[in-house]
């Protein structure tokens, strides 16, 4: 049945798994089982984050870090009167909005 006449009894199994299964059986079975894992590690994070947690709930906030905010495209301007497209005004309104309070 084998190839070569040392191989042992591992060698023959595989080819009688190679004899029942074609590869569309195997990739089907391995990507259903993928699915399959995927699908219940999604659902055991949805448990933990329903069940009790042991963190405490009161935290005080810390002043102080950094906020690095990104945009797709360059910013025109940063004249307020003379901002017309989307990422101007946004970077506008995040620059100066905390300065008017």
């Amino acid at each position: 049945m084998s190839r070569d006449d040392t191989a042992g009894p591992g060698f023959e199994q595989f080819e009688r798994f190679l004899e029942h299964w074609s590869r569309r059986d195997f990739l089907k079975r391995t990507g259903g089982a993928a699915a399959y894992m995927a699908f219940m590690a999604g659902g055991l994070q949805f448990l933990e984050a329903c069940g009790p947690s042991n963190a405490p709930t009161s935290q005080t906030p810390v002043k102080g870090g950094k906020l690095i905010e990104g945009t797709i495209s360059d910013i025109a301007t940063f004249n307020t009167l003379n901002s017309g497209d989307v990422n101007s005004t946004q970077m506008i309104v995040l620059t100066f909005d905390g300065s008017l309070a």
